[in-house]
Order: structure tokens, then C-alpha cells, then sequence
């Protein structure tokens, strides 16, 4: 059998793989606008002779999932690979080319050269002798990337999942560094808005206290003390310490009169040793706090679309140890145990599927930057890691 999977990944073709991942690069799928995308990989599924399953719940833009049916479901456990067909705005980015051992363009890590390893990695498989116990799916979504995107692809597949139409033991995700990544931060985006009793006057008419800019400073006062209380806090092992981020605030429209209202805008994020409801608590409690001072009505509004509940898969989960069982067989380090900073789809199908969730990508060093580029040589590894991530997870005779 040993033999056997050495055929396997002898099998991978490291040239097929870049100039597929370029092919994939070439289709411009920028949220919102999959279509070209998801016909590029319905083409390279088909070449594959792999069984191709469309989901076009929104028009022009569909999910596509691939099915390789295992000889044993019983048995074998069920894997399957998750990734997202559409890329932030391509802008300004370097043209798509293959150069200096690096595919170039939108989305080459972020998150085209995963797919597309992935595809090679379970063409593979079905071109051997050896047939695996459990199912084995891939599942590519649309709508991923935010502010465009609204989650539509990972909420439909979350559906698709709670169906029980597909029920596989553990998901992985191909995208991020070349590391397993177990857990995530929660996310929320929120708003805080501080209204004026008196509208937009002129201020000949109002005081200090009535101006609801002033107390935006004591609330962001009480904001800066809450960033300096997570410092004081343990990190989390993985995902380190909570952060919260102002990033916008405005209010007011003419020097001489006072604004009727002012938002903050921001960002929270805490590590899976809290609770969202804690997070929220303590935004609500600074807004009370000041409006009992100031008098006038503060309140914290939250982003119900980006919102997400942190995960952690445990440690001695299965997949965890098949991939870095993998790992430790075709890459020269074994692969790191490490958590998310930021936010994925893997908090969302973590959560609401409660599916265990994991991340194991090519490479995650210009993701959204206008130098988007990918290893070659990290795509072959990759793509031979999921292979024999999946051999192992899966069972085979």
C-alpha cells in the first residue's frame, strides 16, 4: 500500500497545479461577480472527471461541491475541504503571470491556490488504486469576502450542512500559512451613537454638556481602558489576547452649531476563553455609564452580518492528527499548532453546525495586498499534504 500512495503523490503535477491556480486567477470572481470564477472551476472539476454538484441558490452565483464517494461510509469517517471562490476587488494588483517559482495575482493565496490543490489532491486519489472507506467533499463557496459579500456562500452551505444532505466528520479549510490552525477569534463590528436632546441647534443656544462630541471623549475614554484591561488579561495559547479597535467617528456638519448625534465605529474581537454576551456587556455598560453622566442617550448597536462566535477544535481531534501526520510526512518541519487572529468561515461552520472546524493552508503572506503571489512549490506540498490527509482521515483499502 506504501507503494501505492507514493504513486499518489508522485501523480501531482506541479506545473498542472501553477498554470490551473493562474487559469483560476485569469477568472475574475471579485464578490458579488462570481460567475467567471465558478465556471473556471466547474471546467477544471469536469477535466478531472470529477462529479460536480451546482448549487445556484443566487443567481450567476452559485456553491460548488464535488463528491468522491467513499467504498466504506460506514467505516471510514467523511472529510471535507472548504474554500471561497471570490476575491476582494482586483484594483491595482499585479497582473496574473507565472514568475520566479510564484504564481502572481488577486487571490493566488487568498484563496485560488488552495482550491485549486485540493482539486489535484482528490484527482488524484480517484485516478489510484486506492479507494477510500469515507466520503470525501469539496465545497467552494461565494460571498466570503466583507464589506461586498454577505456571507452568502458559507450560510447556504451552513444550511446545505444542517440538512444533513452532506455530513462530514470534520471540515477543513485550504487557506491561511502552512500550520494548522485549531482556533479563532469571535468578531463584532459595532457602532456607538450618542444623540443630542436638542437636535442640530445653533450653539448660541446650547452648553458644554449638551454636546454630544465632548462625550464621545469620555467615551472613548472609557474604550482606551478597556483595550488597557485586556492587556492585563492571559492570553489565549493560540489566539493571544482580546482587541478592540476604533477605526471611524463622525458627527456634527457645520462648526456653529450642535450636532444632533456622533457614532464610533469599531471593531471587538475575543479569544474563545470568552463569551460574546461578556463582550457586548461591557460595551453596553461604558454607554450607560456615560449616558447616566451626560444625560443624553447612548447606546451600542451591533453588525448582526459580521458577527461571529470564536471556536476551538480540540486538540485530539482526528483531523488535526491526520494532517499533521501528513505534515510530518512530506514537509522537512512538522506543522505548527496555532489560532486565528482574525476572524474565518471556520468560526461559522464551527458554531453553527458544530462540525469540528481546522484550517491547513499553501502559504498566507500578501492575502489582500495589491502583491498578491503564491509559492509554487507550496501549492505541490500542499496539495500532497491533502492528499494524504485525506487517505488517513478517510480510511482506504
Amino acid at each position: 500500500m506504501e507503494n501505492n500512495i507514493k504513486k499518489v503523490l508522485d501523480s501531482l503535477d506541479e506545473l498542472q497545479i501553477a498554470e490551473d491556480t493562474l487559469g483560476f486567477i485569469n477568472a475574475k470572481s471579485e464578490t458579488g461577480d462570481e460567475k467567471k470564477g465558478c465556471e473556471y472551476l466547474i471546467n477544471i472539476l469536469e477535466r478531472e472527471k470529477l462529479n460536480v454538484i451546482v448549487d445556484e441558490f443566487i443567481e450567476k452565483r452559485p456553491n460548488i461541491y464535488s463528491l468522491l464517494p467513499g467504498k466504506n461510509p460506514k467505516v471510514g469517517k467523511t472529510l471535507m475541504f472548504n474554500g471561497h471562490i471570490d476575491t476582494i476587488p482586483i484594483g491595482i494588483s499585479d497582473p496574473p503571470e507565472i514568475k520566479n517559482n510564484m504564481v502572481i495575482g488577486r487571490g493566488a493565496e487568498d484563496m485560488k491556490g488552495g482550491l485549486i490543490a485540493v482539486v489535484h489532491a482528490i484527482s488524484a486519489i480517484k485516478k489510484s488504486t486506492i479507494n477510500l472507506s469515507g466520503d470525501l467533499w469539496l465545497s467552494a463557496v461565494i460571498g466570503h469576502e466583507t464589506p461586498i459579500g454577505k456571507k452568502e456562500g458559507p450560510k447556504r452551505l451552513i444550511e446545505v450542512l444542517n440538512s444533513k444532505k452532506m455530513s462530514p466528520d470534520s471540515i477543513v479549510i485550504t487557506e491561511g500559512p502552512k500550520a494548522i490552525w485549531t482556533a479563532g477569534m469571535g468578531f463584532i463590528n459595532f457602532t456607538i451613537s450618542i444623540f443630542s436632546e436638542k437636535g442640530s441647534i445653533h450653539t448660541i443656544n446650547t452648553t458644554y454638556s449638551e454636546n454630544p462630541i465632548y462625550w464621545a471623549g469620555r467615551v472613548l475614554i472609557e474604550l482606551q481602558n478597556l483595550e488597557l484591561e485586556f492587556e492585563k488579561i492571559k492570553p489565549h495559547k493560540f489566539c493571544g489576547r482580546n482587541q478592540l479597535n476604533i477605526g471611524k467617528l463622525n458627527g456634527g456638519d457645520y462648526i456653529n452649531r450642535l450636532p444632533s448625534d456622533v457614532n464610533i465605529n469599531g471593531t471587538l474581537r475575543w479569544n474563545p476563553n470568552h463569551e460574546m454576551h461578556e463582550m457586548i456587556s461591557k460595551l453596553q455598560n461604558i454607554c450607560t455609564n456615560i449616558s447616566g453622566k451626560s444625560g443624553l442617550k447612548i447606546n451600542v448597536s451591533i453588525e448582526e452580518d459580521a458577527t461571529k462566535q470564536p471556536f476551538q477544535t480540540p486538540l485530539d481531534n482526528p483531523i488535526i492528527t491526520s494532517l499533521q501526520n501528513a505534515g510530518n510526512e512530506i514537509s522537512t518541519k512538522s506543522p505548527k499548532i496555532i489560532g486565528m487572529a482574525l476572524s474565518t468561515d471556520a468560526n461559522l461552520y464551527s458554531y453553527h453546525t458544530k462540525i469540528p472546524t481546522v484550517g491547513y493552508g499553501p502559504q498566507y503572506k500578501t492575502a489582500h495586498s495589491d502583491h498578491e503571489k503564491i509559492s509554487i512549490k507550496n501549492l505541490k506540498e500542499s496539495a500532497k499534504i491533502y492528499t494524504l490527509a485525506s487517505i488517513d482521515y478517510c480510511g482506504f483499502s
